[in-house]
């Protein structure tokens, strides 16, 4: 089975960065002082792509999913084709309760299957079970095979959040849409 941890897009790979240009704020620093830390670098280098994201990844550390957000989709504007920041920016939104704009900006770097998966491991996180089952039932009909979506749709059942019954009248659904 296949554990929170294996999940297809990782908590762990969230919010992360390679190799921070800026360098990460450091740890000892109270927040108002990191903030002030990035936005000195950004006032040094306005058009710093790893910047805006590590700053983006400080806000989404401290919960603060809107300015996360904002930051991140200046990375993104910056460099729209590191994944990374557009999958940092994703998952802001998802937890900003953008769920639309978070599935966008997956679908555009892991693909539709793999972002119904990722939009619905977050929301899974967030406590939004029968959310969450919709995503990964959208994921299933996307790729059949996903079986990390297959594993989290078992769980909701045994929970009783999800069943056959209710998985045949969410596909009748979407199908005739």
């Amino acid at each position: 089975p296949v554990t929170s941890e294996e999940s297809l897009f990782a908590e762990e790979d969230l919010f992360s960065d390679e190799a921070p240009v800026g360098g990460f704020a450091d740890e000892e620093m109270a927040g108002d002082e990191r903030e002030r830390h990035y936005l000195a670098l950004l006032d040094e280098n306005p058009d710093d792509a790893a910047t805006w994201n590590d700053f983006g990844v400080y806000y989404s550390s401290q919960e603060l999913w809107e300015p996360a957000a904002d930051a991140l989709e200046k990375a993104v504007a910056l460099d729209p084709e590191h994944n990374l920041y557009r999958n940092n920016l994703a998952a802001a939104l998802v937890r900003a309760g953008h769920v639309a704009d978070g599935l966008s900006e997956f679908t555009h770097s892991v693909g539709a299957a793999a972002a119904h998966y990722n939009v619905g491991y977050l929301l899974l996180q967030e406590g939004s079970e029968a959310e969450s089952a919709q995503q990964f039932l959208l994921a299933l009909m996307k790729d059949p095979d996903l079986e990390e979506a297959s594993y989290w749709l078992d769980v909701l059942a045994d929970q009783g959040v999800f069943s056959d019954s209710l998985a045949d009248r969410e596909t009748e659904q979407i199908e005739r849409k």
